[in-house]
């Protein structure tokens, strides 16, 4: 992960806040208890959805780790 990825505060009971790193098309996600997760190989197109959900979380669970299973890595 880089520094330059612009985090955005979203309103959810789980998530704090998501960003997107398009050098290489990677999307941070901040929970709550400040554990930070990054998912690899998503458009900007899907990045989109995620933030603008009416329930981040929920979108989180059914399309990165159930729906299409990207890959990520525990940050912190």
């Amino acid at each position: 992960m880089t520094n330059k990825v612009e985090m955005i505060r979203v309103s959810s009971s789980n998530v704090h806040s998501v960003g997107y790193n398009f050098d290489i098309k990677s999307v941070i996600v901040q929970f709550l208890d400040g554990s930070q997760y990054e998912y690899y190989n998503i458009s900007e197109k899907e990045f989109l959805a995620l933030r603008d959900a009416n329930s981040v979380g929920q979108y989180l669970d059914q399309y990165y780790k159930k729906g299409h299973c990207y890959k990520y890595s525990k940050i912190r």
